[in-house]
């Protein structure tokens, strides 16, 4: 007979309800929202645990966030803004906010009913402070983040438009209604020549004082500056997309006592960039402050960068997988900022044609090595593109004075030496070290270690996808 005691339901061993507090906590910190729901049903302990301050520092606003399914007669079943569930939100957790990022969303009305509502939440404990019952409901909100979903997609074609009008002003209300802000980011409104004036009236009446970063992204169509970024007098760093620049902010933003990082960003919604001249850099070149300024390309842009006559540039980076060292762009930046370059990186994982077999005139050794044999100051390069191992011990040969960093992916090393035309200037005994090291990849990661003295590797997909320009030592 079938014995019957393999048949009893399992019992665990282990109490999970009774592990302590700090042991949950973590793990709900690696769990979605919706998972974090879920595991609080199982017993009182995680539900508590549930409303910890750690698990709500950064409050993200998606698409189904806070949301509940409604059936249209026109467009069938909607997710709809709850106003009960953000009202709960609000009340419950919003006072260990920290952060709020609002991403692209889709459904228009979902947000602006979310921003009017957060709007509202804070006025009415704004104005029961004024009779001495209650205080700022957002004692712990330091950032704002809002990204603007400028582009559509459509079976026929994508579109792309801005914003404005009631969104517009529910934000600009939003903004005013902060206290204490020192982060704020906006992206991708596109506002027209009659809206964008009044963009930045409201924060800088409540928070310019508090705010430290600031980052306009093409929040007009056209080609438009705000004075106002360059009367935050505690701003320490400043982004701005290509096409907000001018002469005159260029003149406020070197007189910033504390300003120590400048971002001109280029992105595939920038339209008609914006190029100034050597004489409109004079202020940032003659300030005698540190501030590193830095041209960067984000997003999916395909376009060059928009090179800035003779600034005072501290580093070049690409965050777009479409970026390509060509011998036009080296040459541009050696002839342009050849004396202030301290960093050249291209981050992300390519998605141009990738083939190993590629000749060596089409790649970017020899543009890589001029470059760091010309710029002085060259200290870091991050380089996703193909490049063979002989290249990269005579980038840390020729560069030994000032190179400190170098990462590239493993993925992307040749075994191979390329470099047959160089032959006049190589002595036979380095031409033979150089192919007798390209021949194995831990060779060649312990002869550059030797020559710089410490402990270096190429890095795997999964580790040069996670390198960022905020994790480089510069």
């Amino acid at each position: 007979m079938e014995d019957r005691s393999s048949l009893r339901p399992y019992r665990s061993e282990y109490r999970y309800d009774l592990l302590p507090d700090l042991v949950v906590e973590r793990i709900f910190c690696y769990l979605p929202k919706r998972s974090r729901y879920e595991a609080a049903q199982t017993c009182k302990a995680w539900l508590r645990v549930l409303y910890f301050p750690a698990l709500w520092k950064t409050f993200t606003l998606r698409e189904k966030t806070l949301t509940r399914s409604r059936f249209d007669y026109y467009k069938g079943p909607q997710d709809c803004l709850s106003h009960i569930l953000t009202k709960a939100c609000l009340k419950r957790v919003g006072r260990h906010f920290r952060r709020i990022k609002v991403q692209p969303i889709a459904n228009f009305l979902n947000l602006f009913e979310f921003m009017g509502l957060v709007d509202s939440y804070i006025k009415f404990f704004v104005e029961a402070e004024v009779k001495g019952e209650e205080r700022y409901p957002l004692p712990h909100l330091v950032a704002f983040e809002f990204s603007f979903a400028c582009q559509i997609r459509n079976r026929e074609s994508i579109r792309v438009f801005g914003t404005g009008g009631k969104i517009l002003e529910t934000l600009t209300t939003l903004l005013g209604s902060f206290q204490g802000l020192k982060e704020l980011r906006l992206e991708n409104l596109l506002l027209d020549r009659f809206e964008a004036p009044t963009l930045l009236n409201s924060i800088y009446e409540s928070c310019s004082e508090s705010l430290v970063n600031l980052s306009i992204l093409n929040c007009a169509q056209f080609n438009y500056y705000w004075m106002h970024c360059g009367l935050f007098l505690n701003l320490r760093c400043l982004t701005v997309s290509a096409n907000h620049l001018h002469t005159d902010l260029i003149y406020l933003v070197g007189n910033l006592d504390k300003l120590a990082e400048f971002h001109v960003v280029q992105t595939e919604f920038t339209r008609a960039p914006v190029v100034l001249t050597y004489y409109d850099w004079e202020p940032m070149r003659t300030t005698g402050k540190s501030i590193r300024m830095f041209l960067e390309a984000r997003g999916k842009t395909k376009e060059e960068l928009a090179w800035q006559e003779r600034a005072p540039v501290f580093a070049v980076a690409y965050s777009t997988p479409y970026a390509r060292l060509s011998p036009q762009t080296a040459l541009e930046i050696i002839h342009q900022y050849g004396n202030t370059l301290t960093a050249y990186c291209q981050f992300g994982l390519p998605r141009f044609p990738y083939k190993r077999n590629r000749p060596f005139d089409s790649r970017c050794d020899s543009q890589l090595l001029l470059m760091v044999r010309t710029c002085n100051r060259l200290r870091t390069v991050v380089i996703h593109e193909l490049i063979c191992i002989s290249t990269l011990l005579l980038l840390v040969h020729y560069g030994k004075d000032h190179l400190r960093e170098l990462y590239v992916r493993r993925n992307a090393v040749l075994r191979r030496d390329d470099w047959k035309s160089d032959s006049d200037s190589l002595t036979e005994e380095f031409k033979a070290w150089l192919r007798l090291t390209s021949k194995s990849y831990d060779t060649f990661e312990e002869e550059i270690s030797r020559m710089w003295g410490k402990r270096w590797r190429a890095l795997s997909d999964l580790e040069f996808r996670q390198l960022k320009l905020s994790h480089l030592e510069m």
